[in-house]
């Protein structure tokens, strides 16, 4: 059995939207997979039905939704590697069943917690689920080598599209606060300097783990500062977040939505505090002494080494060629 992906390189940005792909590609690279745009130049090779391909979800060109419909009906193994759930996502219904038809043709579906792996399962998937857990995050050394020691204080860092549209919440002029929030992201509208908040500037994905200044990274996909209502929000209990992954890299404890996908996660792991409303901060912050702050860094310290290890990856792919082996071994029985 030979491996390989559809090969994925998005030009660096400033927002985190191609990163997992990115960081996905390059993990499968590494591994040794080979790509199938290659394959595709070479005279005379082609894939066999023991192969397996790697294919990310969604797709960003037609020929590699063509390409996967050509493997799965040629009984060349796929596995799909799901980034988004486009129903789900875009908050459209009629997408559902013909996404699941899709996710049905798939020997393995790569999803990214028991919580989507239960969605889809309620939804009619009948293809093999292995749970990703986390989305790794590879930067270079020298980066993950700057990132600074984590002390305690009130500072909340909040990195992400900072559009209004999005952030409703941000450019609210009754969203006040006592804590510092520091803001890292693109597509600023007018000023977001005010009394006890900051704008640091934009940055790319691979650089931005280091630059980060504060003592706690903020998850709210809410466009008010009260509640997080919206097919957005939605989502956001159903899929893990890649900034999750950019906070836990950068060594920073967590404030999550309680009813986000990650909230347990979090409790469970004491890598943070969850919210109903970004009003609770403060109190929150208040209770929290330097020895508890300290017991969550060493956490989420162990959690950041996982995720520059590129441990997550591993550990699904690892799952997939067990499986494949297993499967072998009992028909040559």
């Amino acid at each position: 059995m030979s491996l390989y992906y559809i090969e994925e390189m998005f030009y660096q940005t400033h927002t985190a939207g191609s990163k997992p792909r990115n960081d996905f590609n390059t993990f499968l690279k590494k591994l040794g997979c080979h790509s199938i745009q290659e394959l595709l130049q070479s005279p005379g090779a082609t894939l066999r039905m023991d192969d397996l391909v790697f294919i990310q979800y969604t797709f960003t060109h037609l020929w590699k939704e063509q390409m996967f419909h050509f493997c799965s009906s040629h009984n060349i193994k796929t596995v799909l590697f799901i980034n988004d759930i486009s129903c789900l996502h875009d908050g459209d219904d009629s997408k559902l069943e013909p996404e699941i038809r899709l996710f049905n043709e798939a020997d393995f579906l790569i999803v990214h917690n028991e919580k989507m792996k239960g969605w889809l399962r309620e939804h009619g998937v009948k293809s093999e689920m292995i749970v990703l857990g986390l989305f790794d995050y590879i930067v270079d050394p020298f980066i993950y080598e700057t990132i600074p020691d984590r002390q305690f204080s009130h500072d909340v860092v909040f990195a992400g599209n900072l559009n209004p549209i999005l952030r409703r919440f941000l450019y609210d002029p009754s969203y006040l606060h006592e804590y510092q929030l520091n803001l890292y992201g693109p597509e600023v509208y007018g000023t977001l300097q005010s009394h006890h908040t900051t704008y640091f500037g934009s940055f790319c994905p691979e650089e931005i783990p280091a630059k980060l200044q504060g003592s706690f990274g903020l998850l709210w996909n809410g466009e008010s500062q009260e509640t997080c209502t919206g097919h957005v929000s939605y989502y956001s209990t159903i899929a893990t977040p890649h900034k999750l992954s950019l906070y836990l890299l950068a060594k920073l404890p967590l404030i999550c939505w309680e009813q986000a996908s990650e909230a347990s996660f979090i409790i469970e792991n004491n890598l943070g505090f969850t919210i109903s409303s970004l009003s609770e901060i403060e109190h929150k912050l208040e209770l929290i002494t330097e020895e508890d702050y300290r017991q969550m860094v060493k956490r989420v310290e162990d959690y950041s080494k996982r995720l520059y290890s590129c441990y997550y990856f591993k550990q699904a792919i690892n799952q997939i060629l067990k499986k494949l082996q297993m499967s072998e071994s009992s028909r040559d029985e």
